[in-house]
């Protein structure tokens, strides 16, 4: 009788223990704001300041969720949103954009391009609670 062979699962059907989480922002303050407020998380945070990094990131870490700024000076936040939701190995990945104004244009367009959620700036744990399994907390 032949063995049936041994299927080796890609990254997204691996379930991992700890919630990894991506931003992606050019601005420093961002970044060092979220690692402040998401230090004492029990979740894998990784951050980036460019969309070269976060790709490989991405491709490395394969996270849970994936926050990204609209405003990437590179590549904008629109462009990787869709860049990734195309590619079949991500098209499971949450991601959240984040504008820096409250806009529906910019709200529907997000959405438009495969965003599963969208968040203004300046935001804090009561905002990232609906998408991440945080400890708790207040919003910062």
């Amino acid at each position: 009788m032949t063995q049936a062979p041994q299927i080796k699962l890609p990254a997204p059907f691996i379930k991992n223990h700890q919630q990894c989480l991506l931003f992606i922002d050019d601005s420093t303050l961002v970044l060092e704001t979220l690692q402040a407020l998401l230090e004492e998380e029990s979740c894998e945070v990784l951050m980036s300041d460019t969309v070269l990094q976060a790709l490989l990131l991405v491709a490395r870490h394969y996270p849970q969720y994936i926050f990204i700024d609209a405003d990437m000076p590179e590549l904008s936040g629109f462009h990787l949103c869709a860049l990734l939701k195309e590619n079949l190995r991500y098209k499971a990945v949450r991601i959240v954009l984040l504008l820096s104004q409250e806009s529906l244009p910019l709200r529907a367009r997000a959405l438009s391009v495969g965003a599963d959620a969208v968040i203004t700036k300046p935001f804090g744990k009561a905002e990232l609670r609906p998408f991440i399994q945080l400890s708790g907390g207040q919003a910062a």
